[in-house]
C-alpha cells in the first residue's frame, strides 16, 4: 500500500515586506520520482519562468531574461505572443497583455506542483496584476544536465 502523505507536501514562500507567505502545495505522483529539494527548486524556477514570461511579453523585460530557464522554442513562442499582442488593439481586456499595466507588479498568490515523472514537473501558478487575478501554467522538463521550461502558458 502507498502512503499518500509521502507523495505530497507543502513549502511556504515569503514575499513582500508584510510578512506574507504563499502555500506551495506539491505532488509526486510516484513516490521518488524526483527529490523533494529538487521540487521545491522547481517551483521557485516555475514561479520566477511565470513572472518573467509575462514581464517579456508585456514589455517589461527583453527576451534575454529567459536565456537560462526556457527553451529556444519557448522564447520564440512568447516572442510571437508579444508580437501579435502589440497588434492587437484589445490586448488591454487580458490583463496580464496590458501594456498599459507594464510597470505594475505581479504577485504570486498560490501554486501547485506537480512531479509527473523523474524528468518532468508541472505548475499551475496564481497570479494578480493590477489587482486581477490570472494564472500561468509552466512545464519544466530534465533534459540530461539541466531542467529547462518547455512550455508556459497564461490565462
Amino acid at each position: 500500500m502507498i502512503d499518500n502523505s509521502e507523495l505530497t507536501f507543502d513549502t511556504y514562500y515569503h514575499i513582500g515586506t508584510k510578512k506574507e507567505n504563499i502555500k506551495f502545495h506539491i505532488a509526486q505522483c510516484v513516490n521518488g520520482d524526483i527529490d523533494k529539494q529538487t521540487c521545491i527548486k522547481l517551483a521557485y524556477s516555475s514561479c520566477n519562468m511565470a513572472c518573467l514570461a509575462i514581464d517579456v511579453v508585456r514589455g517589461r523585460l527583453g527576451f534575454n531574461m529567459l536565456n537560462s530557464l526556457a527553451h529556444p522554442k519557448v522564447i520564440s513562442r512568447l516572442n510571437s505572443l508579444s508580437v501579435l499582442l502589440c497588434e492587437e488593439n484589445g490586448s488591454s481586456q487580458i490583463v496580464w497583455a496590458d501594456r498599459a499595466c507594464k510597470h505594475l507588479p505581479i504577485i504570486i498568490r498560490t501554486f501547485n506542483g506537480f512531479a509527473v515523472s523523474p524528468v518532468r514537473f508541472n505548475a499551475n501558478v496564481g497570479l494578480m496584476l493590477a489587482g486581477k487575478p490570472c494564472w500561468a501554467y509552466v512545464v519544466f522538463r530534465f533534459n540530461g544536465r539541466k531542467w529547462v521550461c518547455t512550455s508556459c502558458d497564461f490565462w
